[in-house]
């Protein structure tokens, strides 16, 4: 019986690392790939948060994140029984991550640049070239001045 005993929790460490269980979605359970999608989208709309509000926008955030429940046809209490579903199995969870950072990723490199910063960082460039130049040529003929001054001062 000791022997048993000791060999136990060897039997249990070896079936624990095993292969993954797979398991199966309920039906009440938003798909993976759909989760996916929300995911996705509920990111971008925390991303463009600033306080309770869209950056640049009046309207709350939340309108925004009830504006996704609306466009994948579900209501938030959906949406948080299948979140809990998948927290609760992490490779599942970690799965889906994996496939919303690869979203925000694409989204991000497709993104447009904003022509408005362009257009200000190649003005401050323009710009502050013609100016240090100015300065340098108001400073040497500053000098020149004092030079002169001093000539005749000295005359």
């Amino acid at each position: 019986m000791n022997s048993i005993a000791k060999l136990l929790p060897v039997f249990l460490l070896a079936l624990s690392c095993g292969s993954p269980v797979d398991v199966t979605i309920p039906k009440d359970i938003i798909s993976d790939s759909m989760m996916v999608k929300m995911l996705t989208d509920f990111h971008l709309v925390e991303g463009g948060k600033v306080g309770s509000k869209i950056l640049g926008d009046t309207i709350p955030a939340a309108v925004y994140k009830s504006k996704v429940y609306q466009k994948y046809g579900l209501d938030e209490s959906a949406f948080e029984k299948s979140f809990r579903f998948y927290t609760s199995n992490p490779e599942m969870m970690q799965s889906i991550y994996e496939k919303v950072i690869e979203n925000l990723n694409k989204i991000e490199a497709t993104a447009p640049r904003s022509p408005l910063k362009d257009d200000i960082m190649r003005e401050q460039t323009t710009i502050a070239r013609p100016i240090s130049e100015l300065t340098k040529k108001l400073k040497s003929q500053k000098d020149s001045l004092k030079d002169s001054a001093k000539q005749v001062q000295a005359e």
